[in-house]
């Protein structure tokens, strides 16, 4: 969150923003190559503070809290800062709202790669050390090329696609879904956006954890399902907008109503879960593990795609929704999807240490 602020702020006077995003790539590559080193010392210094805090739950919980917080801080700060400075290549107000959902799309459903690939195949076989060096090795390859189509980037680009005096000039352009809201509305939509994402986000965990278990496997397959979920809804808004003929606005306020929909049918089905996943059990003499697993993962796809797809919709029309844009659209996202990450934050705790 805070990177995505911060460093978006700076987008606008970036001139080679492929550069600077190549960098932080690799600055991100080298703490990941550095995390098994720096760990010794983060464990040490947990077990250290620990023996003052024995016997006092809320001082433990602060202390794993600040340790992890610095332990992360600073390549999740990178971390957000790296789409705003993308961003800065499509600097066009137009040539953004064309591409955004695409980008956010590829982005979202490369997270459920990594999830799914990360859980049940790289870590297994090449461990935690190992598994972060080949994380490195792959962002070091993303900077690395970053770099080296950096120079025909020189300056964010100022023109639209041919294309879009074809199919591309639809609703999304047309005189009606100019009527957007003001950066303050934006931004505070999707700060609740993300308190709701979240609060769903752990409730899901709660209730496919109490049928399939607390696993990592168990959490792999929620988060894949919430990815792809995400990911294949963010797809799904060019065909959208031209099927509906609305703007950003418009198909942000019907998404919304689909989630509310479908979180509402969900509550009608989860109680049948626990029945569905027993199916596999009884599947046990016939299927191999990673058979059963896909079974499991068929019936957690289907229960929470509706939703998923919903939210995959919201945020990035909710970005396009801004009534009047600026010259710095890789600041404006930052801004969006950091009050959309604080939201997450605000959601995931007030969930886990309040609500439930």
């Amino acid at each position: 969150s805070a990177g995505a602020y911060l460093l978006g702020r700076i987008a606008a006077r970036l001139q080679k923003p492929l550069l600077v995003y190549g960098c932080l790539e690799l600055l991100i590559a080298s703490y990941l190559m550095a995390v098994p080193y720096l760990f010794r010392g983060f464990q040490s210094g947990s077990l250290m503070l620990s023996e003052y805090g024995f016997g006092r739950p809320a001082w433990m919980a602060a202390v794993r809290f600040g340790l992890s917080f610095a332990f992360v801080f600073i390549p999740a700060f990178l971390m957000g800062g790296t789409l705003p400075i993308l961003i800065r290549a499509f600097d066009d107000p137009e040539v953004l709202q064309l591409h955004l959902p695409l980008l956010y799309a590829i982005n979202t459903l490369g997270g459920a790669l990594g999830t799914l690939l990360g859980g049940y195949c790289v870590i297994p076989r090449l461990g935690l050390d190992g598994t972060l060096f080949a994380c490195a090795l792959m962002d070091a390859c993303v900077g690395f090329t970053a770099l080296a189509v950096s120079g025909n980037v020189e300056r964010p680009v100022s023109h639209v696609p041919e294309v879009r005096e074809t199919a591309v000039q639809d609703s999304w352009s047309s005189p009606a879904s100019r009527t957007g809201l003001d950066a303050a509305a934006v931004c505070t939509l999707a700060l609740i956006q993300g308190v709701l994402t979240f609060t769903l986000e752990v409730l899901w965990a709660h209730l496919i954890g109490t049928v399939i278990g607390v696993t990592v496997y168990a959490f792999c397959l929620m988060l894949t399902a919430i990815l792809l979920g995400i990911g294949f809804g963010s797809l799904l808004i060019p065909l959208l907008r031209r099927w509906l003929r609305v703007g950003p606005l418009g198909l942000f306020i019907r998404a919304e109503v689909l989630l509310a929909l479908a979180v509402f049918a969900s509550l009608f089905v989860w109680d049948r879960f626990p029945s569905l996943i027993r199916l596999t059990l009884m599947l046990k003499d016939h299927l191999s593990f990673l058979e059963r697993e896909a079974v499991r993962f068929g019936f957690v796809l289907a229960l929470l795609m509706p939703a998923t797809l919903a939210m995959g919709i919201a945020l990035p029309c909710l970005t396009a929704a801004l009534r009047k844009r600026g010259a710095n659209a890789g600041g404006w996202v930052g801004s969006v999807y950091a009050a959309n990450t604080l939201g997450a934050i605000i959601g995931s705790l007030g969930t886990g240490l309040l609500l439930l």
